[in-house]
């Protein structure tokens, strides 16, 4: 059996000094932009995907980009860390960029099984 543990480090956190409040409509563009980054990107062949939000009130603006070598579970996985880190860092910023290294780390497990010797009567 083989598992793999993702590392989705940190390599640059960029904020925006801006800052939009609760209530405020962008925070309705923010979400369908990150909404819908998560969900066609990794499916984009090249990893690579703009958009923008379709309210004319407080539009927002995405990009996001895998390496075209990773696959799309994978390009999923750093998707979502880079979310997390932009709310968790970036909280309430009208802009930010995350830029995460991906890692995978395999784990091997190894079974032995010793054969039985055949015994002749």
């Amino acid at each position: 059996m083989v598992t793999s543990t993702p590392n989705t480090n940190v390599t640059t956190v960029l904020c925006n000094s801006g800052e939009y409040t609760k209530g405020d409509p962008f925070a309705t563009s923010l979400a369908y932009v990150l909404a819908d980054l998560e969900a066609v990107t990794p499916s984009r062949m090249i990893h690579d995907y703009y958009n923008i939000s379709p309210y004319p009130n407080a539009f927002a603006y995405g990009h996001a980009a895998c390496n075209i070598n990773l696959s799309s579970p994978d390009c999923t996985i750093c998707l979502g860390a880079a979310k997390n880190n932009m709310f968790s860092t970036c909280e309430s910023r009208i802009g930010s960029r995350i830029v995460i290294s991906l890692s995978i780390s395999v784990i091997s497990f190894l079974f032995w099984a010793k054969a039985a010797s055949p015994k002749f009567l």
